[in-house]
């Protein structure tokens, strides 16, 4: 666990599959969920996040010029690599024949809640921590890993979108 912004992040985060990648914490930046017009001159990065959601990449040389309250961790697969904000939801796929409602008490137990389960894939969902926001969600994916059934575990991240050319 690293600190930022006065709150204790995780280190480092997991996401993708066949072979999950690693991200790790990028200490000298943090992020601002939906930041005011003025903030955003500051930014280093904006990404676009769902509906109208924005999150703001900020470098923080000064020691953070925004309450501790709202700023979030920022991450990177390697430190060259794009930059990822994760969001508060964290995506689940659970086995074959196993719905999120079954599990949903472990889940409570585990400290989350289903935000949603896709109609296309009824054995997936989207959780978030009951309490504790953004840190609980990060922190305590290990507990979601060890519910019967559960496959796969994933935060949410938001990155910026690159263009491909062929």
């Amino acid at each position: 666990m690293s600190e930022s912004q006065g709150f204790v992040f995780p280190s480092r985060i997991y996401a993708g599959t066949p072979t999950p990648v690693a991200y790790e914490l990028r200490k000298q930046l943090y992020s601002i969920e939906n930041p005011e017009p003025d903030e955003r001159y500051d930014a280093i990065e904006l990404l676009p996040g769902e509906g109208i959601t924005t999150y703001a990449i900020y470098q923080d040389s000064s020691g953070g010029v925004h309450s501790a309250e709202r700023a979030g961790p920022v991450y990177s697969a390697g430190p060259d690599g794009p930059v990822a904000v994760p969001t508060g939801l964290i995506f689940v796929r659970l086995a074959t024949g196993i719905t999120p409602k079954q599990r949903e008490k472990q889940f409570y137990t585990a400290g989350y809640a289903i935000e949603r389960t896709p109609s296309y894939a009824p054995t997936t969902a989207w959780l978030r921590a009951r309490t504790g926001g953004l840190r609980a969600a990060l922190e305590s994916l290990d507990q979601l890993k060890s519910i019967p059934g559960v496959e796969h575990v994933e935060p949410q991240l938001i990155m910026s979108r690159e263009l491909k050319l062929s």
